[in-house]
């Protein structure tokens, strides 16, 4: 098929059972002659094509397709990009273990509840509580971005997984700085 560019226009269009260079000049050559100005040439790359536009059009400018290239390009990109993903998967494994001990700790602090205690100890159970849902936010949130699909080739789902992980571990490390237990 041949297409002006610029408007789409299908200038000629032939089901081929050869894509020989001569076979392409057949189909090429009748709208060379029809003397539409000329200022370059895009395709998919096929060899044969090509060189049946040079044979033609010699010295004339050529372009590979973005769409063809990006596509090309991105398979290779969106392959790194899932095994990425998948290794950023593997290194985040640990969350059921982290979501058992907020359990845990819910569940220790709410048995508490129910005997009387001190002032100081009430306020330890709820700081504790207190901790356990900022922690179970920080797993919501770290589980959400583990479902992460993107929309390849433009927005690869293993690096939104890895830039949002950052943002989130960045936010816990600020948490437990301001909380002091960061400090040596």
């Amino acid at each position: 098929m041949l297409r002006e560019v610029f408007s789409g226009t299908v200038l000629a269009a032939k089901n081929m059972k050869s894509g020989t260079v001569e076979d392409l000049q057949t189909l090429i050559k009748p709208i060379i002659e029809l003397g539409f100005p000329i200022v370059g040439i895009v395709s998919d790359g096929q060899h044969s094509i090509r060189l049946a536009f040079e044979g033609l059009l010699p010295g004339f400018p050529y372009q590979y397709c973005q769409y063809h290239y990006l596509k090309d390009i991105a398979k290779s990109v969106v392959d790194a990009d899932r095994k990425l993903k998948t290794e950023l998967k593997k290194s985040m494994r640990g969350i059921r273990d982290v979501e058992r001990k907020i359990e845990q700790t819910e569940s220790r602090v709410s048995k508490n509840e129910d005997v009387t205690m001190s002032v100081s100890a009430g306020e330890q159970t709820t700081l504790e509580m207190a901790e356990a849902r900022i922690a179970k936010k920080y797993i919501v949130a770290t589980r959400a971005l583990l479902l992460e699909d993107g929309d390849p080739p433009l927005e690869l789902p293993g690096m939104l997984i890895y830039e949002r992980a950052q943002a989130i571990q960045a936010s816990l490390a600020r948490c437990l700085d301001k909380k002091g237990a960061l400090a040596p």
